[in-house]
């Protein structure tokens, strides 16, 4: 979080803009900091339903950033939502022809991923209406779980969003370390015996219903399929 408040101290010296477009600059990149502070303290408090749309609040306003910053769309255009993000990243890409264009297409496509993923934890689903549900019955095993799945959903947009503040501001904040998913899963070791502490008639319910015993196996197996993903899209743009 010492990296967001930096950016934060540093943006609350600034006073006055050249222009409209540079103070929406300061003022989107103040919010995700702020967003991705108040979504590490919802993590470590355990606050796991609330993260999802913070950091999908984070993706829009990193869009919002790279249009405006190359001069897409206007303060205007943002204040009226007249824009979608996949607009504004074929205009970016029309208006800088020596873009290398298949590292801008594996970058759109590595964010347009990041949403479509965070969509599923933003709206209505099963896995925050679970984690409300059971949360009266949390082991060491389940909470780590949850808290692990948030970080790694953190790491999707953190990496993109320091990189644009150096650029923008010509300044070296150290990028985060790469997160181990495989290392962090195995850190809790079986989520086998999760229900150990749940009332014997919930617990039989859940057992003997083949969807919801399976549930964390099936969670634990899409999230490292999205690691792989994710992985593979950052190795193909250091290339």
């Amino acid at each position: 979080m010492e990296k967001h408040q930096l950016i934060i101290n540093k943006l609350e010296k600034v006073e006055t803009w050249k222009d409209e477009e540079s103070f929406l600059v300061d003022a989107l990149i103040m919010s995700n900091a702020k967003l991705f502070i108040k979504s590490y303290k919802d993590i470590e408090e355990h606050s796991i339903v609330t993260v999802a749309p913070l950091l999908r609040q984070v993706h829009e306003n990193i869009i919002a950033i790279l249009g405006i910053g190359d001069g897409v769309i206007t303060m205007k255009d943002f204040i009226d939502q007249s824009y979608k993000p996949k607009t504004v990243m074929n205009r970016i890409k029309d208006k800088n022809p020596q873009i290398d264009s298949e590292k801008f297409d594996l970058a759109n496509n590595y964010l347009f991923g990041v949403k479509k993923t965070l969509n599923v934890f933003t709206h209505t689903n099963f896995e925050g209406i679970m984690t409300l549900f059971t949360e009266r019955f949390q082991v060491f095993e389940s909470m780590e779980f949850n808290k692990i799945m948030m970080k790694f959903f953190v790491t999707f947009l953190e990496g993109p969003f320091i990189a644009i503040v150096n650029s923008i501001y010509k300044s070296d904040i150290e990028l985060p370390p790469k997160y181990d998913l495989n290392k962090e899963l195995k850190r809790i070791n079986s989520l086998k015996y999760i229900t150990r502490h749940f009332p014997e008639p919930i617990k039989e319910f859940i057992n003997n219903s083949e969807v919801l015993n399976g549930y964390y196996k099936n969670i634990i197996n899409s999230i490292k399929k999205a690691s792989s993903e994710v992985n593979g899209s950052s190795r193909s743009n250091s290339n």
